[in-house]
């Protein structure tokens, strides 16, 4: 266990914590909720924010509710969902999750990188399969498209915008 003791009294107007250390190797651990809790019991004035494996709205919602925490920080979470933060807000301010057109967003992507000698799809695809799903016409169209350029023809094709 990391010690909060010489950070405790530090002013801060928050803190971020992510429960997996370098000390852990980042490796996954089974009390990260438990360690949110004791920081928050020894941070008691200080809003603490969460993070690690904050991968999906439920994931958030839950860690918040669960710990009455202030907030989280998601990061990965980002990663593999751009819309992770807009999601998590609709499902707080209760409404309906918009979906709303990502192609201009995934055309910019093949735009800015296409280019790199070590540019890969992986990251379009995996956008596109949270979009519309890996069973979606769109999904299996983009997946068989290799190349930035007819990759960014069935994007174009597509794009209602």
């Amino acid at each position: 266990r990391v010690s909060m003791r010489p950070r405790r009294s530090a002013s801060s107007y928050l803190r971020a914590l992510h429960y997996r250390t370098a000390l852990c190797q980042y490796r996954p651990s089974s009390d990260g909720w438990e360690r949110f809790a004791l920081a928050k019991q020894m941070l008691d004035t200080s809003p603490l924010f969460a993070s690690g494996d904050l991968l999906t709205v439920d994931a958030c919602t839950s860690l918040v509710d669960a710990l009455n925490l202030d907030g989280i920080t998601p990061a990965r979470g980002l990663l593999n969902n751009p819309w992770l933060l807009r999601d998590i807000e609709a499902e707080i301010c209760g409404r309906k999750r918009v979906d709303g057109n990502v192609i201009p967003f995934l055309i910019r992507l093949v735009e800015c990188g296409h280019d790199k000698p070590n540019w890969r799809p992986g990251k379009i695809l995996d956008i596109a399969k949270i979009a519309w799903g890996d069973e979606s016409a769109m999904f299996q169209e983009l997946a068989h498209a290799h190349r930035p350029d007819r990759i960014l023809e069935v994007l174009r094709a597509n794009d209602e915008g």
